[in-house]
């Protein structure tokens, strides 16, 4: 199945996974898009609802 679109998120300050981690699978993909949040750390990116709205809205775009 090939993937037209990715939206990545990541947090700078996400001590589970590595933020360099995120920017070579970004790097690494083709039509991706990385939404980079910054003092979210892990967990909280989940919570915050600003960017569940950002990640609901790239999904109603595809």
């Amino acid at each position: 199945m090939q993937v037209s679109q990715v939206l990545a998120v990541h947090d700078k300050q996400d001590a589970v996974a590595p933020f360099s981690e995120a920017m070579a699978a970004f790097e690494a993909w083709d039509n991706a898009s990385l939404l980079i949040t910054d003092g979210q750390g892990h967990y909280r990116l989940m919570k915050n609802p600003v960017l569940v709205q950002k990640v609901a809205d790239f999904i109603g775009r595809g």
